[in-house]
This record gives structure tokens, C-alpha cells and sequence, in this order.
């Protein structure tokens, strides 16, 4: 279960963010939260939504995790001169050369670990991996696994020295002992699953080829009653994949140069495994009560997202672990955002511990019901330039349930577009007359 998420100079954040699925008051049982039976963090929240104004810089808090796990699965390929990736802060050029930091606390086999990084492009700074055991009969004692450091000797429990020798100044050693190494150490190999294969981020874009493969295997009915459920009109959906062979006989007769050019090198793609191209159909019922098949383009946008994302709720709703989400409102009914949230605050359907991180501009959901206080956080440009990120408990909310959207809508959290029509009126009309 995650607990924390750190960051420093990373993109439109200037200085360190800090975002939290721990409930700010642990009197009573709160909404939406996995009763973990841990006796120093009890509680953890099922779903948070960060919420904000156009470019404020909610997306870069799901890029902020996806750069994270980017370096962990890949650092360990790294050549000796090859810089590690980045994305600082750049409107402040005392930003430009200070160094990015990343770091997570989560929950896994009764033990609390925090893992962190700090980093340039040159080199890392500083890596951490620490564990300790929370459970009732646990120490509470905090577990160094290893601490490196630039300029000092890496410290690290049963790792061979050699290895630490042999280590690239540009490499995690995470990735590194892993990948390289095959580190079978208890403690390192929870962290790194954990972060690779427990979390995952998603948008309607990258979702959707996920969702059709699983249309496609045994778990296909699964998703097909996931969208009945969300009343679209639709009985089930028929999928194919299409061969280079499909694909050259539908464009045989199409006389545009442009279109077999594309349909060449889509052809070159799916030879190579880098693509695959389906017919997809979905199924609804006609007024007389025979089923019909259109084609899945031509429906709404907000029922292709719909289906896109089934297979990531599904399988994270299945397995556990955390989801991110960016957008989860776009082009969708506040119903069916409402449904998605309440799947993963449903104790008999989130059997598993699910959590769901989620970007939006859907203030309805700020109602004490599908979110509570601790679960709302927001985030905002200062000064036009960088930005924070806040927990509505920031604010000094003292009830957890109520419903917080008329303050929202209302400026009183300042989180709000700072919009001034009339300017724009004036500048419109100068630029008319002196055209």
C-alpha cells in the first residue's frame, strides 16, 4: 500500500511536494480507508484526487512517479558517460543546477519502507533503501538495507563488496543489484517489485491496448459486465486482430498514396511486434430487440475511454497495488466517474487493497461522500511560475465528510482559475479598433 510521495525540482515543481494516502486523524474509523491491523499506520486511504486549474501542474505529479519508476526499471542499462534522465525546474536558474529528488514510503509484509533518491544529471547524490517491521509485535525500529552517498562508501548489508566497488556513479544501485546482480535480498526485491510492478500509470492512450488484449482471453467477460454495469447501452463487444493481409485487402481499392504509405509501415510494425491493429464491434440492442454490430469508432468518445481504462481498474481492483490515473473525468459522465471511484472505496469488490491516484477537474467529487477531506488534495501555480501541492486538511478543515464543493467553486481554497473577462474585453476591442 503506498503511503508517501516526495519529489523535488522536477518539471513545474519547484520545490518539494509532498502527497500522503495517510488519514491526518486516526479517532474512529475514517471513509474510504484499508484497515491494515499495523499499529503505527492503521489506516490507509483507498483513493485520492488531485484537483487544480489548468496547467498548475497536476499531470506532473503522475510524470514525477513515471520518471521514478523509469529510472529504477532502466538505470541498471546505463553506460559510464551516459546522463541520467531529468526534467528540473527551469524557470529559476538556480533551479537549473540543483539536483532532483524522488522518494516513496509504502507498505509491504508488515513493513514500512522508504526508498529515495537525489540526483543530477552526472551522477546520483544519494540513494536509500530503509524497512521497519510495524506490525503489533514489530520493533518499530527503523532498518538501514543500504545508504549511498556521493564521496563516501556505500554502506549496505549482505551485498558483496565487489559489487558496491563496481557500481557506475550514473546507475541506481536498486536497478543495478537487481538487474545485474540478482540480488536475492528480501528486503531489496520487495522494494523493487513493489515500485515496478505494483504501481502503475495510465491514461485512456495507453490503456486501450491492454483493455482490447484482455476483450480477447478468458477474463474478457469480466470487462464486457464491468461496462454493462455502467449503462451504455451495450451487450457485448466482438474483437479481432487484424493481420498485414486484413489490412491490405480493406485498402486494395483506396486510391490515396497517403493511405497505403501509413498502411506500408503499419504493415512493417505488426511484422515486427511493435504494433497490432484490431476490428473491434460493439453490440447493442434495437428497439425491436435484435442485436446489432457498429463499429467502435463510431461511438462516443466518453465510451471509448470508458472501455480504455477497464482493463487497468480491473486487473489493479483484481491484484492490488496502485493505479494513477490522469484525467479520469475526461470525457466521462460524472456518473461513471462516481462508479469508478466507488469500485475502489467497495470493501466487498477491493478485496485485495487496491488504491487509485487520480488527476481531475471533477469538483463534484468533493461531496464528503465519494471523497473526503484527507483524500482531496490540489495543486497551484505560485506566483505564475512553480507549483505547490496541498491536502485540504491544509487548509484547516476541521470536518472530514462534509460536502467542501460551493467553498470550492467559491475561491475559498484559492485553487481556482484567476479569470478576468474584462481584460480581455478591453484588449479584444483595442486590437479591433486599431486594426
Amino acid at each position: 500500500m503506498l503511503v508517501e510521495f516526495k519529489f523535488k525540482n522536477f518539471r513545474s515543481f519547484k520545490n518539494e511536494a509532498y502527497f500522503s494516502m495517510k488519514p491526518s486523524s486516526l479517532n474512529g474509523n475514517n471513509k474510504n480507508t484499508i484497515l491494515t491491523n499495523l499499529k503505527k499506520i492503521p489506516q490507509i486511504y483507498r483513493t485520492a484526487g488531485i484537483f487544480g486549474a489548468n496547467a498548475s501542474g497536476k499531470s506532473n505529479i503522475i510524470k514525477a512517479f513515471q520518471l521514478f519508476k523509469f529510472l529504477i526499471k532502466t538505470s541498471f542499462k546505463s553506460e559510464i558517460n551516459d546522463l541520467i534522465n531529468e526534467d528540473r525546474y527551469v524557470l529559476d536558474d538556480e533551479n537549473t543546477h540543483k539536483p532532483t529528488s524522488f522518494e516513496i514510503s509504502f507498505i509491504y509484509n508488515n513493513n514500512l519502507y522508504k526508498y529515495g533518491i537525489t540526483y543530477v544529471p552526472s551522477e546520483i547524490l544519494k540513494e536509500f533503501l530503509t524497512y521497519t517491521d510495524i506490525s503489533e509485535n514489530g520493533s518499530a525500529r527503523e532498518n538501514i538495507v543500504f545508504l549511498r552517498e556521493a564521496g563516501k562508501e556505500l554502506k549496505a548489508k549482505n551485498i558483496s563488496q565487489s559489487w558496491i566497488n563496481e557500481l557506475a556513479p550514473n546507475r541506481l544501485f536498486l536497478s543495478e543489484i537487481v538487474n545485474n546482480r540478482r540480488s536475492t535480498d528480501e528486503h531489496i526485491m520487495n522494494t523493487y517489485n513493489y515500485i515496478v510492478n505494483n504501481i502503475n500509470v495510465t491514461n485512456n492512450n495507453s490503456s486501450e491496448k491492454i483493455s482490447f488484449e484482455m476483450l480477447q482471453g478468458n477474463e474478457g467477460q469480466l470487462i464486457i459486465d464491468y461496462i454493462k454495469e455502467a449503462d451504455l447501452g451495450i451487450e457485448d463487444i466482438s474483437i479481432k486482430e487484424l493481420s498485414p493481409e486484413d489490412i491490405m485487402e480493406d485498402i486494395k481499392n483506396d486510391k490515396n498514396k497517403n493511405s497505403r504509405d501509413f498502411a506500408e509501415r503499419l504493415i512493417k510494425n505488426i511484422l515486427s511486434g511493435e504494433a497490432k491493429v484490431f476490428d473491434i464491434k460493439v453490440s447493442h440492442k434495437t428497439e425491436q430487440g435484435i442485436i446489432k454490430q457498429c463499429y467502435l469508432e463510431n461511438e462516443s468518445e466518453g465510451t471509448k475511454v470508458f472501455i480504455a481504462f477497464a482493463a487497468p481498474i480491473i486487473n489493479t481492483l483484481r491484484k492490488g497495488g496502485v493505479l494513477f490515473i490522469d484525467e479520469l473525468d475526461a470525457s466521462l459522465h460524472p456518473h461513471l466517474v462516481r462508479y469508478i471511484i466507488n469500485l475502489f472505496n467497495n470493501v466487498n469488490i477491493n478485496k485485495n487493497n487496491a488504491q487509485l491516484i487520480f488527476t481531475s477537474y471533477a469538483f463534484y467529487l468533493m461531496d464528503g461522500d465519494a471523497l473526503s477531506r484527507d483524500q482531496i488534495w490540489f495543486t497551484n501555480k505560485n506566483n505564475n511560475y512553480w507549483s505547490s501541492l496541498h491536502s485540504l486538511r491544509d487548509k484547516n478543515e476541521k470536518r472530514k465528510n462534509k460536502s467542501f464543493i460551493d467553498a470550492y467553486l467559491n475561491g475559498l481554497y484559492g485553487y481556482t482559475p484567476n479569470i478576468n473577462i474584462e481584460n480581455f474585453v478591453k484588449l479584444f476591442n483595442n486590437y479591433e479598433n486599431n486594426k
